[in-house]
């Protein structure tokens, strides 16, 4: 996703608060998205555990 966003964030530097959004709308995109699948690992699978579950030492 910030693949594509990237050259287009590059390209309208001109306008310094439109990158920003799109880099921010991203970010917010992919972190929504990985709650809506640890929502469905949880419903599919209530004993397996989800990322955040799991501890990285």
């Amino acid at each position: 996703m910030l693949g594509l966003v990237n050259p287009l964030a590059i390209r309208i530097m001109e306008w310094s608060w439109i990158p920003a959004i799109l880099i921010g709308g991203a970010l917010l995109y992919i972190l929504w998205s990985q709650e809506k699948l640890d929502q469905q690992i949880r419903w599919l699978d209530p004993e397996q555990p989800t990322r955040r579950e799991i501890r990285r030492f």
